[in-house]
Parts: C-alpha cells; sequence; structure tokens
C-alpha cells in the first residue's frame, strides 16, 4: 500500500509553474496575517490531507485528480505557449478556452477556496469531500454550466504588460459588474447571472476572460487586451478578493500593491423561508469590481438609519466624514442602496429575497452556480 501524501496540492503544480520564476519559487501571500514570502511551487498552494476522507483509502481522491491532471495540463499548458507569439489568432485562443472550460471548473471546485467553503457550516470538516464530490461528480451540472459560460457570455484576453496577474487560491475568480439583489440562494457574482465577470488563469501574464455587462474600456471583446500598472492592479483586486487563506504571484510587489484591499469575508449564512418550509443555505462571500458598488453593498449590510443622512443636502458635506460633497460621495450608492431595500421593506422580506431569473439570468436557459451549501429544512 502507498505511503498517504501529506501535502496535496489544491491547484495543481501544472498552474503554479505558468505563475513562478525560474527557480520554481512564487511569493505566497498568508492573507489572514498579511504575511508574504518566497517559496518554491512544491510548497505552494497546498493542504496536508486536503482530499482525505475516513472512508475512502488513502490517496483515493489525490491520485484521481493526479492521473486527471496528467491528461489536461498538456493542453491547459499549450494556452501560455501559444500566447506567448508575437500574433496570436484570438479565434483560436478562444476555443481552445471553450474546449477546456469543462476541466477550469472542475480545477475551480476542487480548489483550496472551495474546500474552506464547503466546510464553513460543518461540525465535522472532512465531510467538506463529500459536498465537493457532489459538484465535480455532477457531470451534467458542469456540462451545462460550461455551456452558458462559453456561450452566453462575451469573451476577451488580458495581458499584464509586466507579468504580475495574482492566483486565487479559488483558482477561477469572480466579480460581479452591479448589485442585483440581496438573495437567498446565491450572491451577485454567481456564473450564469447577468452582470459577472470570470477570469481564467492562464499565466502570470494572461487571464482569459468571459463577462455580461458593463466592463471596463480597457476590456475589449474577442480582442487581446494589454494592460498597463493601474489597470492590472484593478484586476488583481478582485483576484485577491476571491482568496480565503493565500494568493500567490511571481511578483512580490504585485502583492503588496493590493494587499491593503483585502478583507477577511467570510460566506454568508442564512435561513431563508418559503411557505411551510425553509432553506439553510451557504453564500459565497460577495466580490464586486467597481467601488460604487462595493459602498451600495455595505449600505445593505449594515443596518441603515434613518436619520444618518436626514437633513442633507445634495450639496452639503458628507456624513460619513469623508469631507467631500454629498451628491459626489454616498448619495449615489445610497440611493441605490435604498431602491433595492425599499420594496424589500414593503413586502416584510428582508433581507430575504429569491433568484429573479427572468429578470437576472443571462438567458432564459441558463444554467446557474448553485450554492454552495444548501440544506433543506422541513418547518412544523
Amino acid at each position: 500500500m502507498s505511503a498517504i501524501t501529506k501535502k496535496q496540492h489544491y491547484i495543481p503544480q501544472f498552474i503554479l509553474k505558468k505563475f513562478c520564476n525560474d527557480k520554481e519559487q512564487v511569493y505566497e501571500c498568508l492573507l489572514n496575517e498579511q504575511k508574504t514570502y518566497p517559496v518554491n511551487i512544491i510548497d505552494s498552494m497546498t493542504e496536508s490531507y486536503a482530499y482525505e476522507h475516513p472512508l475512502l483509502k488513502i490517496n483515493t481522491i489525490e491520485h484521481w485528480f493526479s492521473n486527471w491532471e496528467s491528461t489536461i495540463a498538456p493542453e491547459i499548458g499549450s494556452m501560455s505557449r501559444y500566447l506567448e507569439n508575437e500574433e496570436v489568432d484570438i479565434i483560436k485562443i478562444k476555443k481552445l478556452v471553450i474546449t477546456n472550460m469543462f476541466n477550469f471548473l472542475m480545477l475551480y471546485y476542487r480548489s483550496g477556496a472551495l474546500l474552506f467553503e464547503f466546510s464553513c457550516d460543518m461540525k465535522n470538516e472532512e465531510n467538506r469531500i463529500y459536498e465537493m464530490s457532489k459538484k465535480i461528480l455532477d457531470r451534467d451540472y458542469l456540462v451545462l454550466l460550461s455551456q452558458t459560460i462559453t456561450q452566453q457570455y462575451e469573451f476577451a484576453i488580458l495581458e499584464s504588460a509586466q507579468g504580475d496577474f495574482l492566483l486565487s487560491d479559488q483558482f477561477l475568480s469572480t466579480a460581479a459588474l452591479s448589485i442585483k439583489n440581496k438573495y437567498a440562494k446565491i450572491s451577485n457574482r454567481c456564473m450564469g447571472l447577468k452582470d459577472v465577470m470570470i477570469l481564467i488563469p492562464i499565466s502570470k501574464r494572461f487571464y482569459a476572460i468571459f463577462f455580461n455587462g458593463v466592463v471596463p474600456k480597457y476590456i475589449q471583446t474577442n480582442k487581446m487586451n494589454v494592460l498597463n500598472e493601474a489597470q492590472t492592479i484593478e484586476i488583481n483586486r478582485v483576484i485577491i478578493s476571491n482568496s480565503y487563506k493565500k494568493c500567490i504571484s511571481y511578483n512580490k510587489d504585485a502583492i503588496l500593491a493590493v494587499l491593503s484591499n483585502y478583507k477577511q469575508t467570510m460566506p454568508s449564512k442564512l435561513v431563508a423561508g418559503y411557505e411551510n418550509n425553509s432553506y439553510r443555505v451557504i453564500i459565497k462571500k460577495e466580490v464586486f469590481l467597481y467601488d460604487r458598488d462595493i459602498k451600495t453593498w455595505n449600505f445593505i449590510m449594515i443596518p441603515i438609519k434613518s436619520d444618518h443622512f436626514n437633513g442633507i443636502g445634495r450639496n452639503d458635506q458628507c456624513s460619513c466624514g469623508s469631507k467631500k460633497v454629498f451628491k459626489v460621495c454616498c448619495k449615489p450608492a445610497f440611493d441605490i442602496a435604498l431602491s433595492i431595500l425599499e420594496p424589500l421593506f414593503k413586502n416584510n422580506a428582508y433581507p430575504i429575497a429569491d433568484v429573479n431569473l427572468s429578470n437576472d439570468a443571462v438567458s432564459s436557459g441558463a444554467t446557474i452556480e448553485k450554492s454552495i451549501m444548501e440544506v433543506f429544512i422541513v418547518q412544523n
């Protein structure tokens, strides 16, 4: 019987090699401790016995992932080599990404961030393997979600001029481009919804992106978009915000440039009621691209005191303490928050609101990313 593999990679080494230096080292950041240090990829993005479960033979899942990686690594690895060419056919690289979308979703669902999310409401952390297995073994779901992304979202390639892209412990990174609502089952950034961007890591220099909605002007559909330093930092803010424990980079300064923006946020837990039944659900933490949406979300999530902005005119100094005029500071975000909350207050539904697929799905036949974990509870 083979010895158990202690350090198990939740981001495969063939991915990490695309983010390392010639010595196969990366800078890894422990986000909770705000600590960044160099490490060999052999020791990066690992967890002791990450995929072990007492009901499985040792190394069962680790060996399965290793065999699967050996089949997909050459094709996924060829993408970065092709993108390094001076003349890139965007249609060809798009076809390669589309062909591997199923595999990208598998890498997402086995990642360290998802393992953390699966375990965040469990008394026995080992059962996260059961939740992970439900997702990666549901082939029909993964195929349909892949089709929704590749057929209903626009596509582009992002290139960091300095090769400074980060890599999240979630592998894929997603962000909402608007606030659609306070959902009971999913977050505003779930794949399959409108106004969502999905970032797929190819290397420290290249990311593929699928998106719906208004993206920054530097992202043009079906183009190779070369990002300057400020634009790369904006994308890296999204990537680091998708992380829970770690992120890595070829360049230490690339991490430090966005580390101050990182806030340790846990997945939301709530009970949502539906007539005689209820759902206890775990929802992904919210990540937004635009500052206005971040501010709006804070207004939605904290109790809004009716007198907080009472009597403040548009041109008065904002009461948040910024010393800016209200109309250019908190008013736009506050108005959006009220427009979302008032119907829920009126229907006595806050903070519970179901997903309006006819309005918020990317298409009528879209497959929406499932909630992290959902437990059905029958009410007596």
